[in-house]
C-alpha cells in the first residue's frame, strides 16, 4: 500500500533468513503471489514483477538443497506421487484437527480399520479425538456455510479457495515422500485451514460459537498432547539418553 522500498527489502531479508531456517518457505513466494493475484486483484505481470525476486530465490534454494543434501537411499524417502500421496494428504488434513499422528501408524489394510490390539488400549483417544474433530467441521466449517446460505451471506469464495490452496501449496513438498510422513510438517500449511475456518466462524456474527468452538479446540489440543506425554517414541528416547 505505502510501495516504500524499505518494506520491499525487509520483507525479501526476512525471506532470506526464513529460507535458511524453515525449508517449507520455500513455498512462501508462490502462496502470497497468488493471494497478490488472484485475491488483491493485480495483474499477472505486475504480480511477477513483485515477486519474481522471491521466486528466483526459492527457486536457487530448491535446486541447491537437491544438489547438496542428498536425499537418504531408504525406502521411507523414495519419491513417488501416488495413491500413497492422496492418502498421506488426507492423513495431514486429519492432524491439522489435533488427530494424533499415531493413528495413521495404527491403521490396517485401509482408511478406516484400525489395529484392534491399540483399539483395546487406547479407544478412549481414538473415540474422543474423532467425536471432537466432528464437533469442529460441524461449528467452524458446516453450521457456518448452513447459516449464510440459509441467509443468502455473500462470501468472499476468492478467500476460501485461497485458504485451501494455501494448505495445499504448503504441505505440497512432502506429498511427493509419501512414506515419509510427521505432523510437524503442518507448521506452515495448517495456517491455511484455520484462516478458512477463522473466516468461516465470523460470518456467523456469534461469539458464542466462536467461543463454543475454541474452548472444543483447546480440549482437543490438551487431549493429544497428554496422550503424547505417555505415548511418544521421543520420550522414549529421551529415557535412553538420560540414561
Amino acid at each position: 500500500k505505502t510501495k516504500k522500498p524499505i518494506f520491499y527489502l525487509t520483507a525479501f531479508l526476512s525471506f532470506l533468513l526464513t529460507i535458511g531456517s524453515f525449508e517449507f518457505s520455500a513455498t512462501w513466494p508462490a502462496i502470497w503471489g497468488l493471494y497478490y493475484l488472484f485475491v488483491l486483484k493485480n495483474s499477472l505481470s505486475k504480480s511477477v514483477k513483485i515477486f519474481s525476486p522471491f521466486i528466483v530465490m526459492g527457486a536457487v534454494y530448491i535446486l541447491a538443497r537437491f544438489l547438496y543434501i542428498k536425499v537418504p537411499q531408504i525406502p521411507e524417502y523414495d519419491i513417488a506421487l501416488n495413491t500413497e500421496s492422496i492418502k498421506s494428504f488426507f492423513w495431514y488434513v486429519l492432524w491439522a484437527f489435533n488427530i494424533p499422528e499415531e493413528l495413521k501408524k495404527q491403521v490396517t489394510g485401509n482408511l478406516i480399520s484400525f489395529n484392534p490390539i491399540f483399539l483395546a488400549e487406547f479407544w478412549k483417544i481414538t473415540v474422543i479425538s474423532f467425536t471432537i474433530l466432528l464437533w469442529i467441521i460441524t461449528l467452524g466449517i458446516a453450521m457456518p456455510i448452513f447459516v449464510t446460505l440459509k441467509q443468502k451471506v455473500s462470501h468472499d469464495f476468492k478467500l476460501i479457495w485461497f485458504s485451501l490452496a494455501f494448505f495445499s501449496l504448503a504441505i505440497s513438498p512432502v506429498l511427493v515422500l509419501p512414506n515419509h510422513t510427521f505432523s510437524m510438517y503442518l507448521t506452515l500449511a495448517a495456517i491455511g485451514l484455520y484462516m478458512l475456518i477463522a473466516y468461516l466462524l465470523t460470518q456467523l456474527n456469534s461469539k458464542a460459537i466462536v467461543f463454543l468452538a475454541l474452548v472444543i479446540w483447546v480440549f482437543s489440543s490438551y487431549t493429544t498432547i497428554s496422550f503424547y506425554r505417555i505415548n511418544s517414541w521421543m520420550i522414549e528416547a529421551q529415557k535412553v539418553s538420560r540414561e
